[in-house]
C-alpha cells in the first residue's frame, strides 16, 4: 500500500479541464445563436452531472454540492424545452454568467480543494443558483428528517483506504469506532464509512455482514506496516482489504499533479511504428558490421533508413508536444461578452483557426496578445450603437479573429468594422507628447502607426479601467519579439482595423537553413525566409547599403564581401536581406539556449535565438533575424560580424 495513486488525481484534473472547457464553449454559443433547444440544453445537462460525480468521486463534497445546484437549473430547462415552452432570453444570459462562474470555481477548487472548501465561494454561488431556480418556477428541495447521513472528507485521494471485517460480536458499531480510536495516534487524519459508526447501533448487521471503510493519513514517519499491524491485533479482527493506496504524507494544501498531455491515440501508434522499424533495422546493421562479405551499400542504406526513422520519431514528438490555438480562444471569448456587457456595445464575435497546431510556448505568448488586441478592437473599434446608426452601419458590430499556417508560421488576425484609427488624433498626441520630428503632412500611414507601439501612447481622453494607459498594442509588439514574430497594421477611418500578427509555429523543433556567413556556418530559421536569391549582376546596388530586387528595396544586413546569394527575410514591412557565401542544408533541428560562456563572450553583440550540437559535437548558432534587425537599426547601417 505504499504506491502514490496521485495518478487519479491527475485524470480528474486533465478530465475536469476538459469538460469545463466544452461547457464553457457549449454555453457562449447557446448564448450566441439563440440555440435553446431540448438538445443543447440535455448537452450540457450531462457535462454537468459528469463533473458532479468526477468531484464525489474525489470526496470534494462541497464541489459535487454547488454543481448539484446547477445541474437542478439545468435540469428545470431541460423540462421546459422537452415540453416546447419558451426559455426567456434574460434569464437564458443568467443561466450562462452563472454557469461561467460555476467553471472558474470548479477548476480552482478542484486543485486548490483546502482553500475553497473552508471559503465562502460556494455558498455565494449555490445562493445565486438558488435565487436563478426559485425565478423559473423551481419548488426548494425538500430538507429531509434529521437523520445520520454518510459523506466522504474533502481530498479523498490523500487517504489510505481500506475494507475491514470483524467476526461475529455484539455491538459490532463500537468495536469498529475502536479500530478507528486504535490508529488516531498514528494518523493526522481518519474517517469510516458509514460516517461516525460509534454511535450507530442500526448498523449491527451491515456491519457484520459488509464490513466498513477505513481511512486515514499517516503522520510523518509512519510506515504503513505500523498503522495494518494495530488494526491486525484488534479483538475480533476477521481480514482487512485494501480498497485503494494514496501513501500521502499532508493533509491539505494546493494539490499538484503531474503535466498531463492530450495526445491523439494514431500519433503514438505511428511512433510505435517508428521506432519498432528503428530497432529492426539497429539489429540488421549489427549483423552487416560483424559479417565480412557485406557491400557497403548495404550498410549504407540501412543507414538511411534508421536516419528515415529517427527523424520522424522527432517530428512526432514535436508534433505531439503541439496544442491547438483554439485553446485561447474561449478565454477571449468570454472576454469580448465581458466588455460588451460592461460598455453597452453591442457586437458579434467570429473566430476560425482554432485547429491550428502550435507549442505552448507559442500558446502562452499569444494568449496575452490576444486579450490586449480583444480590449483596443471593443473599445478603441467598435462604436456605440447609437454612432453605428448615424454612420449607416449596423447596430452589431464585427469583430474577427482567424488564424492558419504558412511556411511554418502562424498569421492570425484580429479584425473589427469600427472607427479605424484617427490620423489626426494619433498625431495630435504624438505632438503633445514631442513626437514629432518633421511636418505632419509628411508622415506615412507606416510611421503614423508606429506611434501607437510606443509604451505609454493613447488616443483615449479618459483612463478607464480597460484601456487609456497605453499599455496596448506596445506590449503586443514587444512579446512577438521575443519569440521571433512581427505585427502589422492596417486601418481605414471609419471603416475599421485590421492587426495581424506573425509568428512560429514553434520555438524548440524548427526547420532551418545551414549556411555560411562571414566564414562561419550558422542557421537562419526557414520560417523568417521569403526567397533566396544568387548574385548574378542583375540586381541593383545604392550607396546607402539597399539592393533592389523585382521593384522592392531590401536593406542589406551585414557586408556583401564575397557573397553569392541574398537571404530575402520576412519582417514586416519593411525589407531586409542577408548575404551569405554559400547555401548547404535544410534541416530540422532542436533548439538549445546558449551556453553561458558563449552568452558572456557575445555580451552586447548576441544575435542568436540558440543553438544546436550537430553530429561532429560543434555548437551551431541559430541567428535571430528580429534582434539581428534591432541591433543594425540601433548602429544606423550595417552590422559588421556574424560570429
Amino acid at each position: 500500500m505504499e504506491n502514490n495513486n496521485s495518478e487519479a488525481l491527475d485524470i480528474f484534473l486533465a478530465e475536469s479541464k476538459e469538460q469545463l472547457s466544452s461547457l464553457q464553449e457549449l454555453l457562449l454559443d447557446t448564448e450566441d445563436n439563440h440555440n435553446f433547444s431540448f438538445a443543447r440544453i440535455a448537452e450540457l445537462f450531462r457535462l454537468v452531472h459528469t463533473l458532479k460525480g468526477s468531484a464525489a468521486m474525489m470526496g470534494y463534497t462541497a464541489l459535487a454540492e454547488v454543481t448539484h445546484k446547477y445541474e437542478n437549473v439545468l435540469s428545470l430547462l431541460r423540462d421546459k424545452a422537452e415540453k416546447n415552452i419558451s426559455i426567456d432570453e434574460k434569464k437564458m444570459k443568467e443561466v450562462t454568467t452563472l454557469g461561467l462562474d460555476f467553471a472558474d470555481l470548479y477548476l480552482n477548487a478542484s486543485t486548490d480543494p483546502g482553500k475553497y472548501e473552508a471559503g465562502g465561494e460556494f455558498s455565494a454561488l449555490e445562493g445565486s443558483l438558488a435565487t436563478l431556480g426559485q425565478s423559473m418556477g423551481q419548488k426548494a428541495e425538500e430538507q429531509p428528517a434529521k437523520a445520520q447521513t454518510d459523506a466522504y472528507p474533502p481530498e479523498l485521494w490523500l487517504y489510505e483506504r481500506v475494507r475491514i471485517m470483524l467476526n461475529h460480536c455484539g455491538m459490532a458499531y463500537l468495536r469498529a469506532f475502536m479500530f478507528q480510536q486504535a490508529i488516531a495516534q498514528l494518523c493526522a487524519k481518519t474517517y469510516t464509512m458509514p460516517s461516525n459508526i460509534g454511535t450507530r447501533a442500526e448498523l449491527q448487521q451491515q456491519i457484520l455482514e459488509k464490513g466498513f471503510e477505513l481511512g486515514y493519513i499517516r503522520k510523518k514517519g509512519i510506515a504503513d506496516h505500523e498503522v495494518l499491524d494495530i488494526l491486525k491485533r484488534q479483538p475480533m479482527y476477521k481480514s482487512i482489504t485494501s480498497l485503494v493506496s494514496t501513501g500521502s504524507g499532508h493533509t491539505s494544501g494546493k494539490t499538484t499533479s503531474a503535466k498531463m498531455l492530450s495526445v491523439k491515440a494514431d500519433n503514438v501508434t505511428n511512433l510505435l511504428g517508428l521506432v519498432t522499424e528503428a530497432l529492426s533495422l539497429q539489429a540488421l546493421l549489427e549483423q552487416y558490421l560483424h559479417r565480412r562479405d557485406i557491400n557497403d551499400t548495404y550498410i549504407e542504406h540501412t543507414f538511411k533508413k534508421i536516419q528515415w526513422c529517427t527523424q520522424g520519431i522527432q517530428m512526432g514528438l514535436n508534433d505531439m508536444g503541439l496544442l491547438e490555438l483554439g485553446q485561447v480562444f474561449l478565454p477571449t471569448k468570454r472576454l469580448i461578452r465581458k466588455l460588451l456587457s460592461e460598455t453597452g456595445k453591442q457586437a458579434e464575435a467570429v473566430f476560425s483557426g482554432g485547429t491550428v497546431m502550435v507549442d505552448k510556448g507559442v500558446l502562452t505568448a499569444l494568449n496575452e496578445a490576444l486579450l490586449h488586441l480583444i480590449r483596443n478592437a471593443v473599445d478603441h473599434g467598435i462604436e456605440e450603437p447609437e454612432e453605428r446608426k448615424k454612420a449607416g452601419k449596423p447596430v452589431k458590430g464585427i469583430i474577427k479573429v482567424s488564424a492558419y499556417e504558412e511556411k511554418e508560421r502562424l498569421i492570425l488576425t484580429v479584425e473589427d468594422d469600427g472607427y479605424g484609427i484617427d490620423r489626426a488624433k494619433v498625431l495630435r498626441k504624438a505632438k503633445e507628447r514631442g513626437l514629432l520630428t518633421k511636418q505632419e503632412d509628411k508622415y506615412t500611414q507606416k510611421e503614423i502607426y508606429g506611434f501607437i507601439l510606443q509604451s505609454g501612447f493613447s488616443t483615449k481622453e479618459k483612463v478607464t479601467k480597460n484601456s487609456g494607459r497605453g499599455v496596448s498594442l506596445d506590449v503586443v509588439h514587444e512579446a512577438l519579439k521575443k519569440i521571433g514574430g512581427f505585427m502589422e497594421i492596417n486601418s481605414q477611418e471609419g471603416k475599421g482595423s485590421r492587426i495581424t500578427l506573425n509568428l512560429p509555429v514553434s520555438l524548440s523543433v524548427i526547420k532551418a537553413l545551414r549556411v555560411q556567413i562571414s566564414n562561419k556556418e550558422v542557421f537562419v530559421p526557414s520560417s523568417v525566409i521569403s526567397q533566396v536569391v544568387a548574385l548574378n549582376g542583375t540586381q541593383t546596388f545604392t550607396g546607402d547599403g539597399t539592393v533592389q530586387i523585382a521593384d522592392r528595396n531590401y536593406s542589406i544586413l551585414g557586408k556583401l564581401g564575397d557573397a553569392e546569394y541574398l537571404i530575402l527575410l520576412q519582417s514586416g514591412a519593411a525589407g531586409y536581406c542577408l548575404p551569405c557565401q554559400e547555401l548547404k542544408t535544410y534541416e530540422t533541428v532542436f533548439v538549445k539556449p546558449l551556453p553561458k560562456v558563449m552568452k558572456a563572450l557575445l555580451q552586447g553583440n548576441n544575435i542568436y535565438l540558440g543553438c544546436i550540437i550537430d553530429s561532429l559535437g560543434k555548437v551551431r548558432c541559430i541567428l535571430d533575424v528580429n534582434l539581428l534587425i534591432q541591433k543594425v537599426k540601433a548602429r544606423g547601417g550595417q552590422y559588421e560580424t556574424v560570429s
